[in-house]
């Protein structure tokens, strides 16, 4: 596999990076990819030879840039974490394989990404992103710099400086929003049960 280095995404962004340089290569984890709290990122090794390969990797490193990325809170509040993450993964992935000098088939991500499990929480923070009027790397970037139980407030007080008919607007679309993007109860359970031997 060629070398990944988290770094070429941190300084895109111009965050600092919590990884440990350890990339482990896991026989059929029951993931593609993960963050641990312990600051390593686990790969799914067959997918250590593929080029989709790197927009798990990516993704993963972001989690390593992200503010307050601690378990409970993102248990809590998964869709404002992995939506910001995954948004931000197919922005930035071009410029970062650039840096990299790989030369990926963007036919591979495209697959990968029609139907993936997080287009729900990219949905729902598109459309706040539509309403601020930041610019989608800057609305993201922005909440990956606010510590995820801090997301919520941070995204709530941009509609302080919207007129009234466009905050009741906002307000509207964010009760919806939220809805998508707070933790899954079912989640947690399934996460539980696989801990625990149950699953």
């Amino acid at each position: 596999m060629p070398p990944f280095s988290a770094e070429h995404g941190a300084l895109i962004i111009s965050r600092s990076i919590y990884w440990n340089g350890r990339l482990i290569l896991q026989e059929d984890p029951g993931f593609k990819g993960q963050k641990t709290f312990d600051c390593s990122i686990t790969l799914d090794a067959a997918l250590a030879s593929q080029d989709e390969r790197w927009r798990t990797l990516i993704h993963e490193a972001l989690h390593a840039c992200s503010a307050g990325y601690v378990r409970d809170d993102f248990e809590t509040f998964r869709g404002w974490e992995e939506g910001v993450v995954e948004k931000l993964q197919r922005l930035l992935r071009p410029q970062i394989l650039a840096r990299l000098g790989v030369n990926a088939d963007d036919e591979v991500f495209r697959r990968a990404e029609d139907g993936h499990l997080y287009n729900r929480y990219l949905a729902a923070l598109e459309d706040l992103q539509w309403l601020t009027g930041m610019s989608e790397q800057e609305f993201y970037v922005d909440l990956l710099g606010v510590p995820i139980k801090a997301r919520i407030g941070h995204v709530l007080s941009l509609a302080n400086a919207m007129s009234g008919g466009r905050r009741a607007e906002f307000i509207r679309t964010f009760s919806k929003s939220n809805a998508v993007l707070k933790g899954d109860a079912r989640w947690s359970l399934l996460r539980l049960k696989k801990n625990t031997g149950n699953g």
